[in-house]
């Protein structure tokens, strides 16, 4: 009450003060004076105000309005529980159609807006997208996360260092030639395809990282920035700066050009004296870490996200290789895939419990229930580790079920929680006994706890492309550290990767990450691109003797290039939740999708038989599909594929143009006018003029 009598006297002064304000320097200056009479007149009607009771009235009804403020985000927050689980919701969409699934949901480009940043010696490439975590509904910035993981060595709240890479095979190095490394080392990679150790022990050198989506509630007075990004920051001056935004372009329905801003909501999560709220803000980070066991490639299973196969055409082998996969970890460490229900730990807890939240790697806490019984570790039956990632824990006395083995939500399968001591995370406190009580103790009686939610998001295979340096290229370091002059004369005086000693790059540094031989892969890279993809499929880089050096981006690839004898391989395994998949509805859809597809295994299940033995199949039309190539550019050595649809076939080989726009290689893409004469395919036009400006041939061929 006093606070609210010095506020209220405050406000007074100000507004006396007011009429005595200075005049602009130009004019003469008047002293600041105040009206002691009226103070004194005001100051006696605040006491009167004070005596008979209507503040006290006042402060009870903001109390009740900031307590119904805050049992409101707890109902929104129950009603997203209730629609789903924790995961990925949705990406930015940037196409529309016929049908609703033209639309991109949590994919569509790619799931999650995955793409590659493969340039970089660490950078990921991961968009925008909406997130759930624990019933928090949260729109990220653009992400491009990097190969970092929490401290191994200290507690200090968000200390991070770098995932270490693999080494190279002593079987490489020991080759005399640069050739005989590439030979090598095609034989490594061929090993992790074939999972064969005996014919090489690939599993030193080729090393599994989970990468992991992060969520809390932190004190406002943190810092926006939670992780960093070398391409993408929170463009904001202030949290109320990034409301602001936020505000104005979902109002307006414009963007951040760069893709700078996030949607991350505040909450209030207690009272100070039962009077004074005590916000928390909400953040996120995407950090790494190395899996302590060997994951074998098979315990790895393809999701049919249907809609994305449907409005591609894409048949589940090549589905596989596109960048809307998304795969799911078996429950088990076997390739027998198990298809019943489970009440326990899977192999996915068993990675995610070596994952720290906000106490780092040397964290270790012990967590109690609601009615007081220790936390147990399942398999042990010792005091559960609570620092560290789990949905699965055990109590000593069962529940109302009668079961020992409990989950850490009510209905959310994809959570996994950390307890944490860091004080910059938000504490929720909860007052289990009656104050009046004559042997209360706020110990024993206030339960309190700060915790952190996360979901997986990919399983990167880390090589020893990330070392492997056969032309010993200088490595000139951070090219944002001052310390570190030399990364400047990389790209310095119009360097761009050229194949000329003038134009080659001097050099590698973070950003421009080129050591691989081209010859090491057949120059035929993977297909699919984005326009956010960054690398070029091969360029000029200066060894240390001044020779040019072909060669390719050595950073984190979705799917390398082909490799003679090996094929095209995924680096980059997208394992994420998606929101959606915690409905009912979602439940029902994916179980009549498995009939539908699985009719022969599931054929006990239909109530009425379809005869599918007398469906006639479809008779090809005169006009197919077909994927076309463009030739090599004479700017850069790379090329573009181009996908014709049955009808853009028929068009073109009945004298008609249709317009197409090729797939993003070299950070770019042309929009074709396509043409058909004397049974060859060219390019009409290509970006509004003749020819292509990096010097495509006119001829496609088919690939």
């Amino acid at each position: 009450m006093a606070l609210l009598y010095l506020t209220l006297l405050g406000m007074v002064f100000i507004s006396t003060e007011a009429a005595f304000v200075e005049i602009h320097p130009s004019r003469m200056r008047r002293a600041v004076s105040v009206d002691t009479e009226r103070l004194d007149a005001i100051e006696e009607k605040l006491d009167t105000l004070i005596n008979d009771d209507r503040t006290s009235a006042l402060e009870q009804t903001v109390e009740v309005v900031s307590r119904q403020i805050m049992m409101q985000q707890l109902y929104v927050e129950e009603r997203i529980r209730g629609e789903g689980q924790s995961g990925v919701r949705q990406v930015r969409n940037r196409e529309t159609g016929f049908k609703s699934y033209h639309q991109r949901s949590f994919g569509g480009g790619g799931v999650a807006s995955i793409h590659q940043h493969n340039n970089n010696i660490r950078t990921c490439g991961l968009g925008e997208f909406t997130a759930v975590l624990n019933g928090v509904e949260f729109r990220t910035r653009h992400n491009d996360f990097r190969l970092n993981m929490p401290s191994e060595t200290s507690t200090e709240f968000h200390k991070i260092q770098e995932v270490p890479f693999p080494d190279i095979p002593q079987a490489v190095l020991d080759q005399p030639s640069v050739d005989g490394q590439i030979l090598e080392m095609r034989e490594w990679f061929k090993a992790w395809k074939d999972q064969d150790h005996s014919v090489r022990d690939y599993t030193q050198y080729f090393k599994p990282v989970l990468c992991y989506l992060e969520g809390a509630w932190l004190d406002p007075e943190e810092s926006l920035e939670s992780f960093f990004s070398d391409r993408h920051f929170l463009d904001a001056s202030s949290w109320f700066d990034l409301q602001e935004k936020i505000r104005y372009t979902s109002y307006s329905g414009s963007k951040s050009r760069l893709e700078n801003i996030a949607f991350l909501p505040v909450s209030i999560m207690g009272f100070d004296n039962a009077t004074q709220p005590e916000f928390a803000q909400w953040n996120y980070r995407i950090l790494c870490h190395p899996i302590k066991k060997e994951i074998k490639l098979d315990r790895l299973r393809l999701i049919d996200d249907f809609m994305f196969r449907l409005v591609r055409n894409l048949p589940m082998d090549k589905y596989e290789q596109s960048r809307n996969a998304r795969f799911r970890l078996n429950s088990d460490d076997t390739s027998d895939f198990k298809k019943h229900a489970r009440s326990g730990p899977t192999l996915l807890d068993e990675i995610m419990k070596e994952i720290p939240g906000k106490d780092n790697y040397v964290g270790s806490l012990t967590d109690t229930t609601i009615d007081g019984e220790e936390v147990l570790d399942i398999h042990t039956n010792d005091p559960l580790n609570a620092a560290f990632y789990h949905r699965f824990y055990s109590s000593s006395v069962p529940d109302a079920m009668g079961v020992n083995v409990l989950r850490r939500a009510f209905s959310d399968d994809s959570v996994f929680m950390a307890k944490t001591s860091q004080k910059s995370v938000r504490e929720m406190a909860l007052e289990k006994c009656n104050k009046d009580e004559p042997d209360y103790d706020a110990t024993r009686c206030i339960l309190k706890s700060r915790w952190s939610f996360a979901v997986p998001l990919e399983i990167i295979w880390l090589t020893p492309l990330s070392k492997w340096n056969p032309y010993n290229i200088p490595y000139k370091g951070n090219a944002y550290d001052n310390n570190q002059p030399e990364h400047k004369f990389v790209d310095a005086n119009g360097r761009n990767g050229g194949f000329m000693s003038n134009t080659a790059y001097n050099g590698t540094n973070h950003q421009i990450f080129y050591q691989t031989p081209i010859e090491f892969y057949t120059g035929k890279p993977a297909k699919g691109g984005d326009a956010a993809d960054t690398a070029k499929d091969a360029v000029g880089v200066l060894d240390q003797e001044g020779n040019v050096r072909k060669v390719a981006a050595s950073g984190t690839y979705i799917l390398l290039p082909e490799i003679p004898g090996v094929g095209s391989l995924r680096q980059r395994y997208p394992i994420m939740p998606v929101h959606e998949e915690g409905s009912t509805n979602y439940q029902e859809m994916e179980a009549l999708r498995d009939l539908v597809q699985e009719s022969t295994t599931h054929s006990t299940l239909y109530r009425e038989m379809s005869h599918f033995a007398n469906i006639v199949q479809p008779t090809p039309g005169p006009f197919q599909a077909i994927t076309l190539e463009t030739g090599v550019s004479t700017l850069s050595p790379h090329t573009h594929l181009v996908e014709l649809t049955a009808d853009d076939v028929e068009v073109a080989q009945n004298g008609g143009i249709v317009d197409v726009t090729s797939e993003t290689k070299n950070s770019h893409s042309h929009a074709l006018k396509i043409a058909f004469s004397t049974g060859e395919y060219f390019i009409w036009s290509c970006d509004g003029k003749v020819s292509c400006g990096d010097g495509h041939p006119r001829f496609l061929v088919v690939p």
